[in-house]
């Protein structure tokens, strides 16, 4: 694997949110893990991952990359984006009382 987890963020339902490294390049960058077991489509999370990889815009998140890994007992989806600063999105939402 070419990031390494540093911390975890937060969690939710389908997965885990960690603050990791890019051991090549040394950019602070997030990682989100998917387990499989709780993601009810594989194909439809595959495609929404390609189209938000896709997407350029300043008020979306950007993905870096994603792989799928694990052994026969623990598979998940890996999303790695921005490492964006000031909090999560809950913490936005707290302080500004609004998100646009």
């Amino acid at each position: 694997m070419a990031y390494r987890m540093i911390r975890p963020i937060g969690h939710g339902a389908f997965g885990s949110v960690y603050e990791a490294r890019d051991v090549k390049s040394l950019q602070m960058v997030v990682c989100k893990v998917i387990a499989k077991a709780t993601a009810p489509d594989h194909n439809a999370i595959r495609n929404e991952i390609a189209v938000l990889k896709a997407l350029d815009h300043p008020h979306i998140l950007r993905i870096f990359d994603h792989f799928e890994h694990g052994g026969p007992h623990d598979p998940a989806f890996y999303v790695i984006c921005e490492n964006l600063s000031g909090g999560d999105l809950q913490q936005e939402v707290s302080r500004s009382r609004h998100v646009a």
